[in-house]
């Protein structure tokens, strides 16, 4: 029959423009979404840490305070979630104020682990100054006139 021809080329016309657009809509799907920020495995991984930074002083007693907020009396230690660089201050009353800095970054923890800060140095014991005192060198001798 001369009308089936027609009939069976419309269908396949049919199927491909079906085809066609089935393609074209999954290609701008996937663009979309090279341009979407998707969730990686990193977003599974544990929120950093904090590390704790062994301090000590000499005399013991002194108030240990750091540019972060923490605040102990040593020997102590002090509980560090920064990957920043921070000071620690020393008080102690008749000794002279002492400030060290602490160089910090964050490790990476791995696969699983969270990441944590890295200090250098990782403990401090400074050695307090009275206050008022000479200094513990003794001054150069006057040449002879």
């Amino acid at each position: 029959m001369p009308g089936d021809s027609a009939r069976a080329g419309l269908r396949t016309r049919g199927a491909a423009v079906t085809v066609a657009v089935t393609v074209a809509v999954a290609g701008f799907g996937l663009a979309s979404c090279s341009s979407m920020s998707m969730p990686g495995f990193r977003s599974f991984k544990p929120k950093p840490t904090t590390s704790l930074l062994l301090v000590e002083s000499n005399p013991a007693g002194a108030e240990a305070k750091a540019s972060t907020g923490q605040k102990c009396l040593t020997p102590c230690t002090l509980q560090i979630g920064s990957g920043s660089d921070f000071t620690v201050t020393f008080t102690l009353a008749g000794y002279v104020p002492q400030e060290l800095t602490v160089q910090s970054h964050m490790q990476d923890g791995g696969w699983n682990d969270a990441d944590y800060p890295v200090f250098d140095p990782q403990s401090l014991f400074p050695t307090l100054q009275r206050a008022g005192a000479a200094p513990s060198h003794k001054p150069a001798a006057k040449p002879h006139v």
